[in-house]
């Protein structure tokens, strides 16, 4: 009687390597991935790279825990794959033993923009800081790869969002349908230029859309939003319903849009891109690509989730560069809402005060890349959003105090069972408390608001509290109004 451990044998790809010397001694995890040179072979062929086809592997995660029997693949897009700096991999866990105890796949990222870095592990640090249910959990590892050339620091992108992360932000959260907004990309040669040859990834071109209505049949929206989840579901339905409302007219949009999308995350979504200053993706300038779009389970609300922001542009962008966003921002209400966001996020958490001890780790971790340079691009986009543009916070929303202005703020009386109070406040007030009860709050416009209150007959003394997005007091302001109605 025999057995073979792993069961399939040699097939199984159970390698080992001695040591090589090659493992990082920094303090960066280890992540080496073991292959065949036939299968290194078969995997960096150009007419492969763009399969998703694994290849068994052995991973062995700080020189010290083994996972046979993996699957490897190459990632990134077609312009990527090819690219030295920028290929990456793949890797699909067994069920029986889940990388870090939960994940059943993680991704080697190797790339920033077109090039080769780790940058984007700064924004994800961000976002989680501010609060934002799009922020990815990533961890930098040494990645030793199949090919020398590959080896090196990389990314460690752990589930992005998978059903593990949407359950864990939303009720049920993995029953609702994710779609990754994407270009099509196709090839314009084959390996022995005939139709019929085996396709190779570059040159290309691509096909965007605009999110919009391309009407009511799913196969016509289906290649440029790629569903992600339940694919038995096939459920394209309130993807054609935004795609639908965003075709409507300015005015129909802005009255429709709450209906579909949750629009306070939309904006804040649009103000994390923003603040990256990231190119070449949807939030940012307004690319067809590199966004996710999500169907909450609860109430079947569309959110947006920011994808892939690694490219920087200039720390002097746009501070409001996508079109969409520019529609929604024809509501002031959405606008001192955006606004808020901007100023918010800067002041929780995309700065180098809030950054410094992960800017000091990855200068250590990251030896060879301009860490000090990503990590002061942050501070002058701050900057830039904050005073130096024409579209600044500063310059459309001057600082102003919580205040009653009804009656100039002192106390009156009224004939009546309740009364309208009139203030003004900053983006930074998001509700009031009225003797510690939370109360509906109508903006007049980008600065005043107004205030229903019931009232019993004679003095009612109110005080009133403003608290911004996290519940913190950001002013108050108390009165007396004295009723004479009976």
């Amino acid at each position: 009687f025999r057995s073979t451990f792993p069961a399939s044998g040699a097939d199984s790809r159970a390698l080992l390597t001695f040591d090589d010397g090659k493992a990082a001694t920094n303090g960066l995890h280890n992540f080496r991935i073991l292959i065949t040179q036939a299968d290194s072979d078969w995997l960096h062929d150009d007419v492969n790279l763009m399969s998703d086809e694994g290849v068994g592997a052995t991973i062995v995660y700080n020189e010290s825990e083994i996972f046979y029997d993996v699957a490897i693949r190459t990632k990134g897009s077609q312009r990527g794959r090819p690219e030295q700096p920028r290929l990456g991999y793949g890797v699909s866990f067994h069920t029986e033993q889940p990388f870090r105890g939960s994940h059943s796949s993680a991704l080697i990222d190797r790339s920033e923009g077109v090039g080769y870095g780790q940058r984007e592990v700064l924004m994800n640090l961000v976002m989680v800081g501010a609060g934002s249910v799009s922020g990815e959990y990533n961890d930098l590892v040494h990645a030793l790869t199949p090919l020398s050339e590959h080896t090196g620091p990389a990314e460690l992108q752990l589930d992005r969002f998978t059903g593990l992360v949407l359950d864990a932000q939303f009720a049920d959260g993995a029953s609702g349908e994710l779609f990754e907004y994407e270009l099509i990309y196709y090839p314009l040669t084959t390996n022995d230029s005939t139709p019929e040859g085996l396709k190779l990834p570059q040159p290309d071109y691509v096909v965007g859309t605009p999110i919009t209505d391309l009407g009511d049949d799913k196969e016509s929206y289906r290649w440029n939003f790629l569903i992600q989840n339940n694919e038995r579901g096939d459920d394209y339905e309130r993807l054609i319903d935004l795609g639908q409302t965003f075709a409507l007219s300015d005015a129909d949009f802005l009255d429709e849009a709450p209906a579909i999308i949750d629009v306070d995350q939309w904006l804040r979504a649009f103000a994390f891109a923003t603040l990256s200053g990231a190119i070449d993706n949807y939030g940012g300038d307004g690319s067809q690509h590199n966004a996710r779009f999500y169907v909450r389970p609860d109430d079947g609300k569309v959110l947006y989730f920011p994808h892939d922001l690694d490219f920087f542009g200039s720390s002097q962008m746009s501070i409001v560069g996508n079109g969409d966003l520019a529609r929604l921002l024809a509501d002031p209400a959405n606008k001192r809402a955006y606004y808020g966001h901007l100023q918010d996020i800067v002041s929780r958490s995309y700065s180098t005060d809030y950054l410094a001890p992960w800017c000091t780790q990855m200068a250590t971790l990251l030896p060879g890349q301009n860490v000090a340079g990503n990590c002061q691009f942050i501070d002058d986009r701050a900057d830039w959003v904050m005073y130096g543009s024409s579209d600044a916070v500063m310059t459309r929303f001057p600082s102003v105090g919580f205040a009653i202005t009804t009656s100039g703020g002192a106390n009156f009386s009224v004939a009546a069972t309740e009364v309208a109070l009139e203030g003004k406040g900053w983006i930074d007030v998001r509700q009031v408390l009225v003797n510690g009860v939370i109360t509906e709050l109508t903006w007049l416009d980008e600065t005043n608001w107004r205030i229903s209150l019931p009232l019993v007959e004679g003095a009612n003394a109110l005080e009133l509290v403003a608290t911004d997005l996290h519940g913190t007091s950001v002013g108050s302001d108390s009165i007396v109004v004295t009723s004479t109605g009976g």
